[in-house]
């Protein structure tokens, strides 16, 4: 047993030890860190674009790449803007038609009045309920509960949105938000012949997948369709990791050059008294 703790009676080769240990300990951290950064960034990402693969366009898809797409979780959206009516006011707003599956990922913040304590949701709103933004609240000078025409479909204000999960990937608008049931858009009449609108199909699937099905898709796109993975989000925004991700390196570099330098030093002064 004494031979065992008889190095570390040794001041160089404690030394040693130490520098081996700091570097190992250095090494470690940002192995961990740089997955656990890629990990929350991945799914910050699929949340904020909505998806893992996002099928965006002006019409609907084609039904051949709607059966590809069946074989997966998917959610169909359909943004446009409208007028609101209530009484004799109007309102021009960025309306968000959502189905039963939205969203794929996140939650939806919502508020019972105007500056109500927020509560989050996992589906869009009921047929016959609107959600509206707090800007339509305040130029409409209504309340929830009251009834709001968009087109020709009334619709009663059931909520107020605080946060959409995906409301920075193409739903920036200066215009108010309102969020409705997909059921009730045929009745509104909005969708008539050269409306302008964005369809978004959402795709949820595991990483493999969502490659083969964005190879698939991307063989017959049609000219005013576009395809857009996390990976394709990730590298527009990465900016910041990359950042991080080159200073811990960099910090790391230096932390493994002076415990380099201090295991020679300490190699060295343990080696020099067996040579002489």
């Amino acid at each position: 047993m004494s031979k065992l703790f008889r190095p570390w009676r040794d001041h160089s080769f404690q030394l040693l030890a130490l520098a081996l240990a700091i570097a190992a300990f250095a090494l470690s951290a940002v192995i961990f860190l740089r997955a656990e950064l890629d990990q929350r960034f991945s799914i910050s990402t699929a949340e904020a674009l909505g998806g893992d693969l996002v099928l965006a366009s002006s019409r609907a898809p084609e039904p051949k790449q709607l059966s590809q797409l069946g074989e997966f979780k998917t959610s169909q959206i359909i943004d446009f803007s409208s007028v609101l009516v209530h009484n004799d006011a109007l309102l021009l707003v960025s309306a968000r038609a959502v189905d039963s599956a939205y969203p794929l990922y996140g939650q939806i913040q919502l508020a019972k009045n105007r500056f109500g304590e927020e509560h989050a949701q996992q589906h869009g709103p009921a047929p016959g309920r609107v959600w509206v933004a707090d800007q339509v609240i305040d130029r409409l000078n209504i309340k929830v509960g009251a009834t709001l025409t968009v087109g020709n479909k009334p619709l009663q204000i059931s909520a107020i949105i605080r946060q959409l999960p995906d409301q920075n990937a193409g739903f920036y608008s200066m215009n108010p938000r309102i969020v409705l049931n997909s059921v009730d858009l045929e009745a509104t009449g909005v969708m008539g012949p050269g409306t302008r609108i964005r369809q978004q199909s959402m795709v949820a699937g595991n990483s493999e997948s969502i490659k083969n099905l964005g190879l698939e898709l991307d063989k017959n796109l049609r000219p005013d369709q576009s395809l857009e993975t996390v990976d394709d989000a990730a590298l527009r925004s990465m900016g910041p990791l990359r950042q991080l991700s080159l200073w811990a390196n960099l910090a790391v570099l230096l932390i493994s050059l002076l415990c380099g330098a201090a295991i020679y030093l300490a190699t060295s002064q343990r080696v020099r008294p067996r040579a002489s």
